[in-house]
């Protein structure tokens, strides 16, 4: 795996990542198999491309996806049962709301497939199924020590640029201190900065700071208003 360089202090950087799952089944002698190891590839295009027999679609309707011959609804269409959504798309469960939705499928430890956007959300269709997989949604800013107001279940509330600007993205799970390059490595309520080797630091509230002893919170120039990280004083 290969990614950019760390930046200065401060800076955020995203790359792009493939992951080869060594639980992937192979369907179909050379076919394509889902980055996310569970069979054929449900956001691919129809036949051997994503692991189906021509003539077939890999469809997301149970916690792995299988091929068979379907069509059904476009891209953000309401919906309520796991069939009813075309190529590419799976009916997830609406965010916030009942009933659920067509979304394009997405992998969210493969490359990402998301034309615009992020991968991200809980995985989880209408009828209740958990799955591995993620669907495509648009880039939603978040409050960094209110998290849980905006973000998806699996997602955290990340600072991804210099100027401070907030996403929410699946989550991490590299702890405090821990080494990182993107900003969704580390765990929600985490940032990874830090001068040479950047390592995973914990976002704090200025007027309420939560740190460990003998660090201080303080606001960096990235710092979305009201936060800080906990640092060490300096000297």
């Amino acid at each position: 795996m290969e990614r950019d360089t760390a930046l200065a202090e401060g800076m955020v950087v995203r790359t792009d990542a493939t992951v080869v799952d060594d639980a992937a089944q192979d369907v179909g002698g050379d076919a394509a198999v889902s980055a996310c190891g569970l069979g054929c590839d449900p956001s691919g295009p129809p036949g051997p491309l994503s692991g189906c027999p021509i003539g077939q679609r890999c469809v997301l309707e149970a916690e792995a996806p299988t091929c068979r011959s379907a069509a059904g609804l476009a891209a953000g269409s309401p919906c309520d049962a796991v069939d009813a959504c075309g190529l590419g798309l799976a009916c997830f469960r609406a965010s916030r709301s009942t009933g659920g939705v067509c979304a394009p499928v997405c992998c969210p430890r493969g490359p990402d497939a998301c034309v615009a956007g992020r991968c991200g959300g809980d995985g989880v269709l209408v009828d209740g199924t958990v799955t591995a997989f993620g669907r495509c949604l648009p880039p939603r800013r978040c409050d960094v020590l209110a998290p849980e107001l905006t973000c998806e279940a699996r997602e955290g509330c990340y600072v991804v640029d210099a100027l401070g600007t907030t996403e929410c993205r699946l989550a991490g799970v590299r702890g405090l201190n821990d080494s990182c390059v993107l900003p969704e490595d580390c765990a929600p309520g985490l940032f990874c900065g830090g001068l040479g080797a950047r390592t995973c630091l914990r976002i704090c509230a200025i007027d309420t700071p939560r740190c460990e002893a003998g660090q201080r919170c303080v606001a960096q120039s990235y710092s979305p208003a009201g936060s800080g990280v906990c640092v060490e004083p300096a000297g």
